[in-house]
């Protein structure tokens, strides 16, 4: 020991002749000295009297306390930790100690350790309010912690600070309510629901709490229970635009179409300059056969912004429904779609496809209707019989909705992606990632398309097929399948920037949507006394040109009805424009009946109508295969463009010819005939499902060995690297 003054190796300056005292006797001036300088902010002088003090008694609660304290401080929280483990374990009965050991554990991201001590310390002994007052600090790092980690996109650590923080303040409704958004991120859309009706429970007032239990509900398909806490959450607070956006698309989802527009035209009120909140009032009038006003917002849109892909889209499909469509009209606003907003966006560099002409294809196919959709019925078939020694079928899903039929479907497939949350760059990635060989497109310009997926060519071929039977304008798609039919050589290869590969048979097989019920056995006009027309087309198909020509029928066949299925026909401010439509077109409203569209009635009206009329100049198609299943002969018009021989296409292989009109006069002269005949009538209708089934549009075998050796070709062909704008299609050689 130093007997001139200096610091002893305790630490501590001595004077000539002063006595000894014991080591842990002089902790305590050194301790007030230390805190001093804590208090003062010294932290490199308070770090050091506490050392001072530890080298003189290792387990002093108070300066590893401190020093864990100082060491947060520094952001060295390692030495936090072991700081305040060992002033725990010295003094246990300080519940500050636990507290500051806890937060010291999840600065070093040790969750699960702190989840431990946290689970200790509540049974420790403590009373519940010592337990509240020393946590609230806590319970602030905790929440703000997990908040950063969500925002991140760090799930997984965010729920467990989120269950770290209600175990010890259950009632805290904001924690609760961040945990079922962490759920509904990771896809347990059920629990989230729990947990935000825990939130609402403790902060019924919270708007944001409904608005986010809408999108819990809209992801489990209950989209009534969506649209009241939508409504709620609007209630509570009006100015949320994003949950009356929310609200508007389950409005359109179950057939609320006005008050889906109310919705989209409260926010162009509020954001007159959204290009994206016109586009989407088209499209819901576009649903309500008002097509013209449709095409005026689409346009409108565009004004707005020119740049705007979907759009442009959405508006050269609603002009296919227009009075006077042409094909050319669109086939030219697709091309344009296409050197706008696709060419640039086109991947140029070799792919990686193993190309053994004798080794499995991935077939990967693109759609946001997989589920009871039209689109299905036709695919299932493929899917059902392809042959599963030659393809693998991967699906790569655009949309949250699911239902029983998309249970079904993922059993046919080898591979189910959800790609609805991802953008078009990432979803491309995905699909080069999965080495896919050949892409299929099923939706074309109709909703829920990513078109813009298929722009960066992420498989060496990519098809289009089934969605709209006309081109999608993209260079980066090779080859639309169709057949000679919808499509006859060198009349329609000019208005497609795909190449045509005509199937042999049917570009499309027909699966009718099952269980179904039996035919009638009688023609209504049996009990009824008099003829019953009816039109199962959507209601934006029906065309002034249509319409007259229905009106001409019922003026030449007397006491005959018409029957008409019309979205959203039950709100007044349907049934109004719509009836004063018919009116102007000359039908007698006294002799047409309505009934809302919707999955329930499906085929409910097909045993009460006679004769059915399809739409022109934009034809029938999955209605058309429905009703001929269901007993009932179709009267069809055919048109000189692929969207107005449908019917004539269906008809023409079924050999009933005589119900192929080739003018508007011919059409309402068949109507009328069969109208006229009962015998005839119930003659046709006798056998007409056994026709359909016999036929090659149910077909399912043959037709998806067809597609298999089309699939095949086009690799064998990409394989030879022959250029895809070279080849002749099949029936074309």
């Amino acid at each position: 020991m130093s007997t001139d003054g200096a610091v002893t190796s305790e630490g501590l300056a001595m004077s000539r002749g002063e006595p000894l005292r014991e080591p842990k006797a002089l902790v305590g001036p050194i301790l007030n000295m230390a805190t001093a300088h804590h208090a003062a902010g010294r932290l490199h002088e308070a770090d050091q009297h506490y050392r001072r003090c530890l080298d003189l008694d290792p387990g002093h609660a108070a300066a590893h306390y401190n020093l864990g304290l100082i060491a947060t401080l520094l952001s060295d929280h390692a030495r936090a930790v072991l700081h305040h483990t060992a002033a725990l374990r010295s003094a246990p009965e300080q519940a500050s100690r636990w507290v500051a050991l806890i937060g010291a554990l999840l600065a070093c991201d040790r969750v699960t350790d702190a989840r431990s001590i946290l689970d200790h310390f509540l049974v420790h002994g403590f009373s519940p309010q010592i337990v509240s007052e020393h946590c609230q600090p806590l319970v602030k790092v905790l929440g703000a912690n997990a908040r950063l980690a969500f925002a991140a996109g760090r799930l997984e650590d965010a729920e467990c600070l989120l269950e770290l923080l209600i175990s010890i303040d259950k009632d805290n409704g904001d924690a609760v309510h961040l945990a079922g958004l962490t759920a509904l991120r990771t896809g347990r859309a059920q629990h989230a629901i729990d947990l935000i009706t825990i939130a609402i429970y403790r902060d019924s007032g919270n708007a944001t709490y409904f608005a986010d239990l809408g999108l819990a509900f809209q992801a489990i398909g209950n989209l009534v229970a969506a649209g009241s806490a939508f409504e709620k959450a609007l209630e509570l607070d009006p100015a949320l635009d994003d949950t009356r956006a929310n609200l508007a698309i389950v409005y359109q989802d179950t057939e609320r179409q006005q008050d889906a527009a109310d919705c989209w035209r409260d926010l162009i009120a509020r954001v007159p300059g959204s290009a994206e909140f016109h586009n989407n009032l088209g499209a819901v009038l576009h649903r309500l056969g008002r097509t013209e006003e449709a095409i005026a917002n689409l346009e409108k849109a565009l004004e707005i912004n020119p740049a705007a892909a979907f759009a442009l889209c959405n508006l050269a499909h609603a002009q296919l429904f227009a009075e006077h469509s042409s094909v050319e009209s669109f086939s030219e606003k697709a091309k344009t779609y296409g050197r706008c907003h696709a060419d640039a966006l086109l991947r140029i560099r070799p792919f990686a496809n193993d190309r053994n002409l004798d080794r499995r294809l991935r077939i990967g196919f693109v759609s946001a209707d997989f589920r009871d959709h039209p689109v299905v019925r036709f695919l299932e078939p493929f899917l059902h019989y392809a042959d599963r020694e030659r393809f693998d079928l991967l699906a790569y899903s655009n949309t949250s909705r699911e239902d029983a039929v998309t249970e079904t479907l993922k059993a046919r497939f080898d591979s189910w992606r959800r790609i609805d949350v991802l953008d078009d760059e990432a979803v491309a990635n995905l699909i080069e990632a999965d080495r896919t060989d050949i892409l299929i497109d099923l939706a074309g310009h109709s909703g829920g398309n990513r078109l813009m997926v298929f722009a960066r060519k992420p498989a060496p071929v990519q098809v289009t097929w089934i969605g709209l039977p006309v081109t999608t304008g993209l260079a980066a798609i090779d080859y639309r399948l169709t057949d000679a039919v919808y499509d006859p050589i060198g009349e329609t290869e000019h208005l497609h920037s795909e190449v045509l590969w005509r199937m042999p048979g049917t570009g499309t097989c027909y699966r009718p949507f099952l269980p179904a019920p039996d035919v009638a056995e009688t023609a209504p006009v049996t009990r009824n006394r008099h003829v019953t027309f009816g039109c199962f087309n959507r209601f934006e198909k029906m065309t002034d040109a249509a319409i007259k020509a229905w009106a001409a029928i019922l003026a030449a066949v007397p006491n005959a009805r018409l029957k008409l299925i019309v979205t959203d026909i039950d709100d007044p401010r349907t049934r109004g424009p719509v009836e004063a439509r018919l009116a102007t077109c000359g039908l007698p409203l006294d002799r047409v009946d309505f009934a809302p569209r919707n999955a329930a009635n499906r085929y409910a009206m097909h045993g009460s109508v006679d004769i059915a009329l399809d739409a022109f100049p934009f034809n029938g198609n999955v209605t058309t295969f429905d009703t001929l299943y269901m007993g009932v002969p179709v009267v069809t018009l055919a048109g000189p463009q692929t969207i107005s021989r449908v019917g004539a296409a269906i008809l023409g292989i079924l050999g009933l010819p005589d119900l192929i009109a080739r003018d508007v006069d011919s059409y309402v002269a068949i109507a009328c005939r069969l109208a006229s005949d009962p015998d005839e009538l119930l003659k046709l209708r006798s056998g007409l499902r056994e026709r359909l089934v016999a036929s090659p549009h149910m077909d399912h075998a043959g037709h998806a060995r067809e597609v298999g050796l089309a699939l095949s070709e086009m690799w064998r062909l990409w394989c030879a690297e022959t250029a895809p704008s070279a080849v002749a299609s099949p029936a074309s050689r």
